[in-house]
């Protein structure tokens, strides 16, 4: 007999059991144990299960066989009475639970974070790997025996204390460990049977990273927030899902709304306020972000509270699930009128300078740096090389230089694309496709593009041809005017403002027999082409000519290299810097060295016509007169009476002119000064004042005056010979004072005045008789100067002042003599 459970567990026919024996109907694999536990319970007269798997189609099926004996009352079996429990579900959930623990074993031994057990005595009694790689082997030790600081170790056996109470602590801890700061997210829980606790069981989650993300995060946060009220940025967020939207109060702000003015409604807030030509450009803004999640920005235009509309720039960043579905979108939004403005200015700059690019006087070019071909000219470039637009586009500027010029720019080219130079400028000439050459000062500096590497060139020309050929044409008369210099008769020389010669002309260097490197940045007085006594003059004429005084040309003496005197008449201008000082001097002079000989060989011609004269006035005219005197005497005593009285005034007469005329002869005659030294030939022509004029005259001389030059001394003497009887004769004074005396160390001064009746004007001479220029003559001779002034009161004082240098050694003209 068998029931429905039975055939449904064995999934057998009733017919295929029924009156069939054991192996008949069991498989063969199952057959024996089944004969043999019923041969176990007829032996033991106990009930015998066991697990029997029977294959399916589902993969097996699983049942508890039980074969229970049945006795009679002679204790021996008569039957045996089989059932089947079907336990497959059981099992599957036993295997499956069996499955899962082994996985949650082989998950917490190979877990990131670290898993352990203790008993209530504090006692490890399980850890995984991560544990023994963080703390060691800790299975068997108490907490205290782990290498954990005295401050931690209190904090863990708190939490340990805690948990084994019934209490599940969930806490983050930090600890020290190589010495750094690390955290933990710190799990610990009871474990037991029913409400009985055993141990505690724990997680230590390595959180250090998540920390430092947060540390950091909330640093950003703060630095953005930071970040948003420096920039006063508004916030914004929509809720996909809710359809909530949120506007910060700054946002309302931005619109000249106050925070209860202005609904958190995307709507009223923002779509109503949109331009009507931005909304495709939030729209596409808004689609992109929600379909592939990127970035969403947009420049739009919204209507302020007053009604007008300004720019504003929102941007936001949708968020999604693990799907990709977007949940929320959050951003801000900033006014970017000021930079809308700007970038309107821009526009209109950059399209005033396409004008001024285009229109431009100067050449403008922008030259790709690594083919150096053009890619953008002016017309005013296309003028200068004479190309049109296309041409120049088609090729480089080197095909179109100069090939005396293009070694240089292509040196000074390269170095600008090393990047050894920012920039560097040529002079250069453009060969025109025609040959004509067309000259241009080429600027031409590095353009740097928007990731900051340079990879053009910017070049402006300016067409120089007009001043090239000015240049050209300054040089010829350059050279021009250096040959004329330098072949003109009259030296001409240039000094600095301390009287360095800068420049002197060949005709200075033929004169003096200097090599211009012995006289270039030296002073005429330190070469020596002047004695003390004109270096000092020289100098204080300097400091005249560059104050802007009178300065009016000058006789001097130059000695040249080998010693000769070269009597030189210089004129000297200064010129003006910009400012107005002067900076440079420039001296001219004539040579009147051979005038000068002339000037004395008349001069000396015409002092023997007087000694010639002299002598026939003393040995001539002297002598005829004395016998005339004579015969006078004779006659005289032969007359008596009135006659007698006669005769004798003639002969007082006679006696008269005699002594006049030897007077003359001597005064005629340079003998006196020879013979007698400056000094006697001044005080015979005082004594000559007083006695033949009967003019008081009163002579003062310094007797330390030594000149030690016979001809100088004459020209002096004649000069106050000259001056004398110039008053003598025209003044008609009662007084005459000569002097001769020393001013200074190096000068000497001759003063002839007067009491008569002054200076006449002539009509013709202009006050510059022929006495007046000869005493001025002799002056420049002995290089002095002279000055004819009326006195105050009455009276003319002549006044020669000349360079005093006394010497030891007769002179030249002493030799001479």
């Amino acid at each position: 007999m068998v029931n429905q459970a039975f055939l449904d567990a064995s999934g057998l026919r009733r017919a295929q059991i029924l009156d069939k024996l054991v192996p008949k109907v069991i498989p063969e694999e199952s057959c024996q144990r089944v004969l043999k536990n019923c041969q176990k319970a007829i032996r033991t007269c106990e009930a015998v299960s066991w697990e029997e798997v029977a294959p399916d189609s589902m993969g097996g099926r699983c049942g508890v066989v039980t074969i229970k004996p049945y006795l009679n009352k002679a204790g021996r079996v008569t039957h045996l009475l089989g059932s089947i429990h079907d336990v497959t579900v059981r099992k599957q959930a036993e295997a499956a639970v069996m499955r899962q623990a082994n996985i949650l074993r082989d998950a917490l031994e190979k877990a990131p974070f670290e898993f352990w057990m203790r008993d209530l005595s504090g006692v490890c009694i399980l850890q995984n790997q991560a544990v023994t790689a963080h703390w060691g082997d800790l299975l068997g030790k108490r907490p205290e025996d782990a290498d954990i600081p005295a401050s931690d170790l209190k904090i863990w056996l708190e939490n340990n204390r805690r948990a084994a109470s019934g209490e599940m602590v969930v806490e983050e801890v930090s600890f020290q460990h190589g010495g750094q700061t690390h955290w933990m997210q710190n799990v610990i829980a009871p474990f037991g049977v029913g409400d009985v606790i055993q141990g505690i069981f724990g997680f230590n989650i390595d959180i250090t990273k998540r920390k430092q993300a947060e540390i950091a995060l909330r640093e950003s946060e703060a630095r953005y927030a930071r970040a948003v009220r420096g920039t006063n940025e508004g916030l914004w967020e929509w809720n996909i899902v809710t359809g909530k939207t949120y506007l910060s109060p700054r946002w309302k702000e931005l619109l000249g709304f106050a925070d209860d003015e202005l609904p958190n409604d995307r709507e009223k807030g923002f779509y109503a306020r949109l331009h009507p030509d931005d909304l495709p450009v939030v729209e596409a803004a808004r689609r992109e972000n929600l379909a592939r999640l990127v970035p969403y920005s947009a420049e739009v235009r919204l209507r302020m509270k007053s009604g007008d509309y300004r720019w504003f720039h929102i941007r936001g960043q949708a968020e999604g699930d693990a799907v990709g579905k977007p949940l929320l979108i959050a951003g801000a939004m900033s006014d970017i009128t000021a930079r809308k403005q700007t970038e309107q200015a821009l526009r209109q700059s950059e399209e005033r300078f396409r004008a001024v690019f285009e229109q431009a006087a100067m050449a403008v070019g922008i030259i790709d740096i690594a083919t150096d071909r053009f890619l953008e000219v002016n017309q005013q470039y296309c003028n200068i090389t004479g190309r049109t637009r296309e041409e120049m586009l088609a090729g480089s500027f080197i095909e179109m230089t100069h090939p005396d010029d293009l070694r240089a720019n292509l040196r000074l080219h390269e170095r600008l694309k090393a990047g050894k130079i920012k920039e560097h400028t040529i002079e250069k000439r453009y060969i025109r496709p025609d040959g004509s050459i067309t000259w241009g000062y080429v600027h031409a500096t590095r353009i740097a593009t928007k990731d900051g590497s340079p990879d053009r060139l910017l070049s402006i020309v300016e067409d120089i041809t007009e001043r090239k050929k000015s240049e050209e044409n300054y040089q010829r008369e350059v050279s021009f005017n250096e040959t004329l210099v330098n072949h003109t008769s009259a030296i001409i020389v240039l000094l600095d403002h301390v009287g360095r010669m800068i420049y002197v002309n060949d005709a200075m260097l033929k004169m003096l027999g200097y090599k211009r490197r012995e006289l270039i940045n030296h002073t005429p007085w330190e070469v020596g082409v002047m004695d003390a006594g004109e270096a000092l003059r020289s100098k204080e004429r300097l400091v005249r000519v560059l104050k802007g005084q009178e300065n009016p040309p000058r006789e001097v003496i130059l000695w040249g290299k080998d010693g000769t005197p070269h009597h030189v008449e210089l004129s000297s201008t200064a010129t003006r810097a910009p400012d107005g000082t002067a900076d440079r001097i420039i001296v001219t002079g004539t040579d009147l060295t051979e005038r000068h000989h002339l000037q004395k060989e008349i001069l000396r011609i015409s002092e023997q016509e007087q000694a010639r004269i002299g002598h026939n006035l003393h040995d001539g005219v002297g002598q005829t007169m004395t016998g005339i005197a004579s015969l006078m005497a004779g006659l005289e005593s032969d007359l008596k009476g009135g006659s007698r009285a006669q005769a004798e005034r003639i002969g007082k007469l006679i006696q008269d002119a005699i002594l006049e005329v030897r007077q003359m002869s001597h005064g005629l005659s340079p003998m006196a000064v020879q013979n007698r030294g400056l000094d006697g030939a001044l005080k015979l022509l005082a004594e000559t004042i007083r006695i033949n004029h009967r003019i008081a005259c009163k002579l003062e001389m310094d007797a330390s005056i030594r000149l030690g030059d016979v001809e100088k001394e004459t020209h002096i003497y004649r000069i106050a010979q000259e001056a004398a009887n110039n008053a003598i004769r025209h003044g008609h004074p009662k007084s005459i004072s000569l002097s001769l005396l020393r001013q200074g160390e190096h000068e000497c001064v001759l003063k002839i005045e007067d009491d008569g009746m002054g200076m006449k004007k002539s009509k013709t001479d202009n006050g510059h008789g022929i006495g007046t220029r000869v005493m001025k003559y002799r002056a420049k001779c002995i290089g002095g100067t002279l000055e004819v002034k009326a006195r105050r009161g009455r009276g003319v004082s002549v006044v020669c002042r000349f360079p005093y240098e006394p010497r030891q050694t007769p002179s030249k003209t002493e030799k001479r003599a």
